[in-house]
């Protein structure tokens, strides 16, 4: 399978139970992704002290679980929450 890229919906069926959700992350070297699966508002105060304006879930997939996932689609933005579904 080939590297998903930031803003990809995927879903990774595991042994232990699936997740799902938004490529956060996708390492130029090949040696992995994140994928968000969750967020929550940070305070007015934590967002003085970051770029970020919400906390991420995230979970860590390496290339030898990629074939294991299975890319739903794309969003127009990392600010859409709203899947564009790749043609099957």
């Amino acid at each position: 399978m080939r590297q998903p890229q930031v803003n990809e919906y995927v879903k990774w069926n595991r042994t232990h139970g699936s997740v799902e959700g938004w490529v956060y992350f996708s390492d130029p070297d090949g040696s992995y992704i994140t994928i968000e699966l969750s967020t929550k508002p940070m305070s007015d105060e934590q967002k003085q002290h970051s770029p970020h304006s919400n906390h991420h879930v995230l979970i860590v997939c390496h290339p030898c679980y990629w074939d294991d996932l299975t890319i739903v689609g794309s969003r127009d933005s990392k600010y859409s929450n709203t899947i564009i579904p790749y043609d099957i």
